[in-house]
């Protein structure tokens, strides 16, 4: 390179840094109150080649086809949302009703487990034997307390957050279908804020962001298509009832942000366990660990090919994006360092150097 060229480079980089530093900031301090207006641009922009594409060729106003298309997306959206939460209903009153013939049988595996305790401290003294006794009821006690108290919680926040996650749908709704119809005069009025040097930089950031965010999703669907296969060979090992309908929903879950197969498999194999289900409740927990070492290898590998960086790279920076900002980091920060690295390549290095 060239010292012009250098240069070049070093500002390119030092302008790329500084949005992500400032997206990284806006997103850390203010995301949790843009939410539905930022699910209102993704889905206003997802809707524009679609609606402009029906516009054409029915000739109808683009605007109209926007709006439409958005009420279709969320509509979607909520029957997917209302399905999953009739299926997690469904299986949570299906719990309730067994939990207690699992307390039971939790019950008579300690009842058995302080006879044998008995027969093996007889050569104790009365007093040894009560505090001993008196050591184990009290852990026991403290876990059905802690256990209620986490259910407690969990019902009690879910109610407290149900009024604000229904006024948050309306306005995302609403957003969405307002940013949709005006959307070209929106992406306009932004534009003409800024200097043509300025506006052409964003486009060329948001053309690769955009390249590659389908490279991203693609990569995780992989991920999730091999993570069905684990849990489907493994529910039926452990001859589980429904094993790919059950599987399919657990890959749907760890597909999902932040979550991951660990939200449903922890909680069902310590209710299994809880139950004295062994073979169950063990067969779940090896489970969940062989998913999540196979799942943390393949990652980095399967998400660097499909964006084009090497594996390592990728694995330091999802873990660095861990250290920042949690799953989210994760996630987002190997896309942001694609960005960075496609900009480069596209604006710096010529075709020979590529």
């Amino acid at each position: 390179m060239t010292l012009e060229r250098k240069k070049d480079f070093l500002i390119n980089i030092l302008f790329a840094a500084t949005v992500i530093g400032i997206t990284v900031v806006v997103a850390k301090f203010m995301f949790a109150y843009l939410l539905p207006f930022v699910i209102g641009v993704c889905v206003a922009f997802a809707v524009q080649r679609p609606s402009a594409a029906v516009s054409r060729k029915f000739h109808i106003k683009k605007q109209a086809c926007a709006v439409f298309f958005t009420v279709a997306v969320c509509l979607l959206f909520f029957v997917i949302c209302a399905l999953l939460i009739w299926a997690l209903g469904s299986k949570l009153i299906d719990l309730l009703t067994r939990l207690p013939g699992y307390f039971s049988g939790f019950e008579k595996s300690i009842d058995a487990f302080r006879e044998s305790m008995a027969n093996n401290m007889r050569a104790l003294d009365s007093e040894q034997r009560e505090a001993v006794y008196g050591a184990f009821s009290r852990t026991a006690g403290a876990f059905v307390s802690s256990v209620t108290g986490i259910l407690s919680s969990f019902a009690t926040g879910l109610i407290k957050g149900l009024p604000a996650f229904l006024v948050s749908s309306v306005v995302t709704v609403v957003a969405s279908c307002y940013i949709a119809k005006d959307f070209d005069k929106l992406k306009k009025f932004a534009f003409g804020m800024m200097s043509k040097n300025l506006s052409k930089r964003i486009s060329e950031i948001k053309s690769i962001f955009t390249e590659n965010a389908s490279k991203f999703l693609k990569g995780y669907l992989i991920i999730a298509l091999i993570t069905f296969a684990e849990l489907t060979v493994a529910l039926l090992i452990l001859n589980v009832k429904n094993p790919v309908v059950k599987a399919l929903a657990v890959a749907v879950v760890d597909f999902l942000p932040v979550l991951g197969v660990g939200t449903v498999l922890i909680p069902w194999a310590a209710l299994e366990l809880l139950g004295c289900n062994w073979f169950l409740g063990m067969g779940l927990t090896v489970t969940y660990i062989i998913i999540t070492l196979v799942h943390n290898f393949i990652e980095p590998k399967i998400i660097g090919e499909q964006i084009g960086i090497n594996p390592v790279f990728t694995l330091i920076s999802m873990f660095v994006g861990l250290k920042i900002a949690g799953l989210a980091g994760m996630i987002l920060t190997p896309l942001s360092l694609t960005v960075v690295f496609g900009y480069f390549r596209k604006t710096v290095l010529s075709d020979k150097e590529r």
